[in-house]
């Protein structure tokens, strides 16, 4: 499905829309893959081919506790 996500105006007036996309994901598949609900996605073309993946998520770095 195609959104308005918002718009905005140039200095000339013109009016440019930016929309995104939402498409649906059966839930039997979801759970396959195991992807929550919410779940943010990459994506990658691949010819005719689009690939989605979980976002992959940064690790942080370890805090180091301080032993006396």
């Amino acid at each position: 499905m195609k959104h308005l996500a918002y718009s905005y105006r140039k200095k000339s007036g013109e009016e440019i829309p930016h929309y995104k996309y939402m498409i649906v994901v059966p839930e039997e598949e979801r759970k396959k893959v195991n992807w929550r609900d919410g779940e943010e996605l990459e994506f990658e073309a691949n010819g005719d081919v689009l690939v989605l993946k979980p976002k992959s998520k940064k690790k942080q770095p370890r805090q180091q506790t301080k032993t006396t």
